[in-house]
């Protein structure tokens, strides 16, 4: 018997069998099994059933559960002094074994919930802060960790003195001069791709 991890086939798009609307709020992130909500969905189990989630991390305090999902409590605190860093391996083994996709949730799906998401991307995904913040805000616009999770996940790759100042701030204004070669490429990318420049 092998001790090596089980391989699971690489996520693809997810294409819910019901119509997604805003008072839904929640948010895929593409080519991971990830899906950041608020609690609005945590009782609409044909939906989460549709997304094939199977795991749910809920970041507020404990609540009941459906017994359709596997669920981690962690009942954090949205709070800028709260040390959000200790609960970080049991989430990162918890998403790493699920056997479908997550749904991380918070009470609005833009703090706590996307400090998880992001430590996981960067712990599991080998992404900086500011390429794990860029993948999350591609498709979930409002994502704003308190600043005192985002500094426990300070890398050094975003600029913490304008996120500081606004936590709404676009991703353009949080990248730091030393990731002007990552623009570029990116830029590069787009153009090869027939895209060209906006």
């Amino acid at each position: 018997m092998s001790n090596s991890p089980k391989k699971r086939p690489p996520r693809l798009s997810i294409e819910p069998e019901l119509p997604l609307s805003m008072s839904h709020n929640l948010s895929i992130i593409e080519g991971t099994p990830l899906i950041i909500s608020g609690k609005e969905v945590i009782n609409n189990v044909d939906l989460l059933q549709s997304l094939k989630v199977s795991n749910i991390i809920n970041c507020c305090a404990p609540r009941p559960g459906h017994s359709n999902f596997t669920y981690l409590h962690l009942d954090l605190l949205d709070e800028v002094s709260y040390d959000i860093r200790p609960s970080f391996p049991s989430s990162r083994s918890f998403i790493s074994s699920s056997p479908s996709n997550i749904l991380i949730h918070c009470n609005a799906g833009m703090s706590r919930s996307v400090t998880v998401a992001l430590d996981w991307l960067m712990s599991s995904k080998g992404m900086t802060l500011f390429q794990a913040f860029k993948t999350v805000k591609g498709c979930r616009p409002q994502a704003s960790p308190n600043i005192g999770f985002m500094e426990s996940l300070n890398d050094g790759s975003l600029n913490m003195e304008v996120y500081r100042k606004d936590r709404f701030a676009s991703i353009e204004e949080l990248r730091l001069p030393s990731n002007e070669d990552e623009k570029e490429m990116e830029e590069d990318d787009h153009e090869v791709k027939g895209e060209g420049k906006i």
